[in-house]
């Protein structure tokens, strides 16, 4: 118990600004430091996900009291309208861009560029080292081919 309270140590005269001094000796100044920003960056993540969570179930309630009140003055303003529905304007599919095709050169620049990406990734355990070295060697015969497989 008295290990993790602060104590009064007496320290010399200017170094807290007087004789006595509240002093933690267990924690050196960094850790504590590192655990009051922990404990701070904790706080706020709570509060962050509270606030998101809070935040999503109002706009759900205000979108439901919406469609509610739209579908009340709906049936309200036109009665004759209820037996035939009109169909639901659905949003119209959106055209796909269709790009050029790359060029040789381009796709050669590409694959080495793979390559580069994958050597520099620091591999967990030796399963993930395992398909990475077998993608790397997928990517070198791609390089060292005459022709490339298109894109």
């Amino acid at each position: 118990m008295a290990a993790r309270q602060a104590r009064y140590h007496r320290v010399s005269a200017g170094a807290f600004g007087g004789e006595w001094g509240l002093h933690a000796p267990h924690l050196s100044l960094p850790a504590r430091d590192q655990r009051l920003h922990r404990s701070k960056l904790t706080f706020l993540s709570h509060a962050v996900y509270v606030f998101a969570k809070t935040y999503k179930r109002d706009q759900e309630k205000k979108n439901a009291q919406a469609t509610a009140a739209a579908a009340a003055a709906a049936a309200l303003s036109s009665p004759a309208s209820t037996t035939a529905k009109a169909p639901d304007p659905s949003p119209a599919p959106v055209p796909k861009r269709v790009l050029s095709p790359l060029s040789e050169d381009e796709q050669q620049h590409l694959y080495k560029w793979m390559l580069e990406e994958m050597r520099k990734i620091k591999p967990r355990n030796a399963t993930e080292k395992n398909k990475i070295n077998e993608e790397k060697a997928l990517l070198k015969e791609f390089i060292r081919a005459e022709s490339l497989p298109r894109l």
